[in-house]
């Protein structure tokens, strides 16, 4: 990479995005002095509507043996940055006929049996550690690692992270009626209506598929469909089997039609069409069964960089909701990669947020205010309530929560409580 490119400035450290599969690439960024990372997508195509997003001095590309292609995606992002500090690893062999690059300001890298060795090697001229250094490594936590946190410390106090990274979002409950299916929904349209990002929304309650009802999306090709072209993604135009909710312009891969239909799908399934989501969209919402225990729920735990647990503040939920928290535990899921969701939260509850913060030993939250009539409405109009009064708590705190799950991509602030105190008066004089 050019020296001047990568240099620390006054402002502070260098910021890098990193466009690759490889987890080690994000520790070897969060491992070197000087160097915050800011983002990350696992398919190096997708960073393109999220990098104009992020202030990035450096991307470092590295794909899965698609040099070629990477190759000139490289070359088409100097064009559209060219203050971007461009950095493409590639396997040895291919490094030399690439060199060609090095022209147009795209530093060449070979990467070696240690991926993450390139890195150090590439930003060690940088020197000692910053005091922005701990924020990023403290950002890692929204990066979903296999093995460990990469902070290696306790996750700082509330969702401040603003790293700007590829999601696999699961929206859980192992009760049904507490508003799981009203919580995916809504995410999934705020996040696809307020950024450039590719985003779908998966319904995997396969016995009980209400995604449809909620969208107004009553037609169309359903899950069930996809499985007879699994076997040849990457050669199929899979993107037929998706239903796009136009006022959002969110993309819907469907329930299937009838309960029975689906015992056809089978976990090899489940696992290539996840396979299939995670290289097409930057953000995957699931919206699954209200079963704890099952290889389903178990399979979209594994896969998530995000979980939202939902439930509401009766006993019964909540014990459903403590033995879950357990069952991830055993899962290996970091608890820091859980979101506790309390819905139907009303003044005078039997018990506090923190309470049952407290009993499931989460520690970050959001409430959803009760409304039941709003809320049933908006799902028996198939309109989300996103699209709605924004000036309604219940709309305030979804879009907050979407704020949690996709950091730095919603803009969203509560409106000015004189307004809406007015607004609601002038409601009930109508």
């Amino acid at each position: 990479m050019p020296r001047q490119a990568v240099e620390r400035t006054a402002s502070g450290p260098v910021r890098v995005f990193v466009a690759s599969p490889d987890r080690s690439l994000l520790e070897a960024v969060l491992a070197t002095p000087g160097c915050i990372l800011v983002g990350h997508v696992e398919q190096p195509e997708h960073c393109l509507p999220i990098l104009g997003q992020v202030a990035a001095d450096a991307l470092v590309l590295a794909g899965d043996g698609r040099e070629d292609e990477d190759a000139l995606l490289a070359r088409h992002l100097r064009l559209i940055y060219p203050r971007l500090a461009v950095a493409l690893i590639v396997p040895e062999m291919v490094a030399t006929a690439l060199a060609g690059l090095e022209n147009l300001g795209v530093t060449v890298v070979p990467r070696g049996g240690n991926p993450g060795g390139a890195i150090s090697q590439l930003f060690a001229p940088l020197g000692e550690p910053l005091q922005g250094l701990p924020a990023a490594r403290e950002m890692a936590a929204d990066v979903a690692l296999p093995s460990r946190r990469l902070s290696g410390g306790p996750p700082a106090p509330g969702p401040v992270q603003r790293i700007l990274t590829q999601q696999v979002i699961t929206v859980c409950s192992p009760k049904g009626g507490v508003g799981k299916t009203l919580v995916a929904t809504n995410l999934a349209v705020a996040v696809a209506s307020r950024t450039p990002a590719r985003v779908v929304l998966a319904d995997l309650d396969l016995n009980s598929s209400d995604v449809g009802v909620h969208l107004d999306l009553l037609e169309g090709p359903t899950l069930v469909d996809v499985l007879p072209y699994l076997p040849e993604v990457g050669t199929v135009d899979m993107a037929r089997f998706v239903v796009t909710h136009r006022p959002s312009g969110l993309n819907v891969l469907l329930g299937p039609a009838r309960p029975e239909l689906g015992g056809l799908v089978k976990m090899e399934h489940l696992r290539r069409i996840l396979d299939w989501l995670r290289r097409e969209y930057h953000f995957v919402f699931l919206d699954t069964p209200p079963d704890g225990t099952s290889e389903l729920m178990q399979e979209c735990l594994q896969v998530a960089s995000r979980v939202l647990l939902v439930t509401t503040t009766d006993a019964a939920s909540l014990r459903q909701a403590r033995m879950a928290v357990d069952n991830m535990r055993r899962l290996g899921v970091p608890g820091d990669r859980v979101i506790l969701v309390v819905n139907q939260v009303y003044d005078g509850g039997p018990v506090s947020l923190r309470e049952v913060q407290g009993f499931l030993g989460l520690g970050t939250a959001a409430a959803l205010v009760s409304d039941r009539r709003l809320a049933d409405t908006a799902v028996f109009d198939g309109r989300p309530l996103v699209l709605g009064a924004q000036d309604h708590p219940l709309v305030v705190s979804l879009l907050s929560l979407a704020g949690m799950v996709c950091p730095g991509l919603i803009p969203h602030s509560p409106p000015d409580s004189r307004r809406r105190l007015f607004g609601w008066v002038r409601r009930v004089l109508r």
